[in-house]
């Protein structure tokens, strides 16, 4: 269970990216912490304890890694290795929409990045979303 075989695709004579099964949660459960650090990092600073938490769980995953945690943007979907991750969590989408709205392709999360990095990170591109926001805004003058 959690394993199928490929099927290659005949239009293009190429595999399909690998979808997420059982076995590769894991990968969804990063994406979706990451997602929920964000969440946290808008809200709380950065000595709370619910976002050194978050951070924690994120560094663990990362670490667990030999080359640490690249995350790419694939569409509408997320990628990690070869593992795709659909959008429809909501911390996973939560990752994705900031990501895509700062047209971002991957991020790269070194195995030894620390707390105060991630967490750094995470509030740069909750800085850079909140600046993009505010610029596409329109005013019309009558």
């Amino acid at each position: 269970m959690g394993t199928e075989p490929k099927s290659t695709d005949p239009d293009s004579g190429r595999r399909p990216a690998a979808t997420v099964h059982e076995s590769d949660e894991s990968a969804v459960n990063e994406a979706r912490t990451l997602g929920r650090l964000l969440t946290f990092a808008s809200l709380y600073p950065p000595n709370h304890p619910l976002v050194a938490e978050m951070a924690g769980n994120v560094l663990q995953s990362v670490r667990a890694r030999t080359n640490g945690l690249r995350i790419e943007i694939r569409g509408q979907e997320l990628a990690i290795g070869d593992q795709i991750i659909a959008v429809q969590d909501r911390d996973v989408s939560r990752l994705h929409g900031y990501l895509s709205a700062l047209s971002i392709a991957h991020i790269e999360i070194a195995a030894n990045a620390s707390t105060t990095e991630l967490y750094q990170f995470a509030s740069t591109l909750l800085d850079a979303k909140a600046d993009v926001e505010r610029s596409a805004g329109f005013v019309s003058f009558d």
